[in-house]
């Protein structure tokens, strides 16, 4: 992935060694610090009904399945420093769902990690739901709830989940930083970008910035009259039955965070405060649960197929042939897929010490979390670390598949 799509990220990167309050909940809550499976084991069972993305089983520990899953687990190992954490968790038709932990930590199924970006999909979530009920529409001007947008009434919800407002991204102002110390409201992250005026024309440009999540945070807020992270809850969380995911900064945080380190190998999980990231970055998740999520999104079982039609008219992504952008999902491209076709999802690479790949590939019937729990060195001038792991697992799943 070309360093454009790391903007934003970047700016929280430079400012990582900033002391910050952060979101200081790293309790133990259910599931919390129990001992989870071990490298390239099958996800544990729970109490969870059924869910109908689960295939029947079909081949599940056959030896083609420990074969593949030794083969992962190889590739993971030599992806990343060995003095760094990584996790998976995979789920195919033939061998169902793997967790995989690589590093000295050996992480384990039950910890929660900082997805970053990826949260925008779940902000999304609730907005669309939102539409699905007639509540919201995707071409509503947001200036009916933000009257001070720039751009005014021709800035269209649709615009804010595709990044192509025209709003000028809040990231590099001394505002924000101070954001990610101390914590600041909503309309403070909105302020800061709007303060500075238009970039460009609504529906014009796309510039991705994380002020339009937190506009859309702000809009269902207002629409439903209830607070993010309870509907997030209601509208995503508990339909898909994923109990170990939470607004951080919005809610309590109960589970145990894995821990991110900076470059410099420094503990980050609690740098930044969280409510600086609000709906555009501040979700703490298992990988198990990402992965239920970004399988639901990318299949097409959570929205109806009108809707999934919208999310899924993709345009360029600027500075990056590897993906194109819908309706905050992500497409990666064939082109970088190693044979695994188009894959649907998102990454997050917001916050320090935590970076994120979520696809599920419709062709393939298969879902990919990584998380590496590590800035590599020289972050800012070369990103294509982050990705090794999710390259070398792709490469692994797909490119001597028929």
């Amino acid at each position: 992935m070309k360093k454009a799509i790391l903007l934003a990220a970047l700016a929280l990167v430079a400012c990582s060694d900033a002391s910050g309050s952060g979101d200081a909940q790293n309790d133990k809550g259910p599931g919390g610090g129990q001992n989870g499976p071990g490298p390239g084991s099958r996800a544990p069972t729970d109490s969870k009904p059924p869910s109908p993305l689960d295939p029947p089983p079909a081949g599940g520990g056959s030896v083609a399945c420990d074969q593949e899953t030794a083969a992962i687990q190889t590739a993971m190992d030599a992806a990343h420093p060995t003095n760094t954490d990584a996790v998976a968790t995979i789920k195919t038709p033939a061998c169902g769902v793997r967790f995989f932990t690589s590093g000295p930590a050996k992480v384990d199924a039950t910890k929660l990690h900082r997805v970053a970006s990826v949260t925008k999909t779940y902000t999304a979530g609730v907005v669309l739901k939102l539409v699905e009920e007639g509540k919201l529409s995707l071409d509503a001007s947001a200036s009916q709830w933000l009257p001070s947008i720039p751009g005014g009434a021709a800035v269209h919800v649709r615009h804010l989940l595709q990044h192509v407002s025209g709003l000028k991204p809040f990231d590099n102002t001394l505002g924000f930083q101070a954001c990610l110390t101390f914590g600041c409201t909503p309309d403070r992250l909105l302020s800061l970008s709007f303060d500075q005026g238009q970039a460009s024309q609504p529906g014009t440009t796309f510039a991705y910035a994380n002020v339009n999540f937190v506009a859309l945070g702000v809009i269902a807020e207002k629409v439903a009259g209830k607070p993010l992270a309870t509907l997030l809850h209601e509208q995503v969380l508990t339909p898909i039955h994923a109990e170990k995911t939470f607004f951080a900064g919005g809610e309590t945080v109960g589970g145990t965070l894995a821990i991110g380190r900076d470059e410099g190998g420094r503990d980050a999980t609690n740098r930044l405060n969280m409510t600086g990231l609000y709906a555009a970055g501040n979700i703490a998740a298992s990988p198990g649960d990402v992965l239920t999520w970004i399988e639901a999104l990318g299949s097409g079982t959570f929205y109806g197929p009108d809707l999934q039609g919208e999310i899924t008219k993709f345009i360029p992504f600027a500075g990056t042939t590897d993906y194109k952008y819908g309706l905050a999902m992500m497409e990666l491209q064939p082109s970088a897929s190693f044979g695994g076709g188009p894959g649907r999802g998102h990454n997050g690479d917001l916050i320090p010490g935590y970076h994120t790949q979520a696809f599920y590939f419709p062709e393939r019937q298969t879902t990919v979390v990584s998380i590496i729990d590590y800035n590599p060195p020289g972050l800012a001038q070369n990103p294509q670390p982050i990705y090794a792991v999710f390259r070398a697992i792709l490469k692994t799943l797909f490119s001597a598949s028929p």
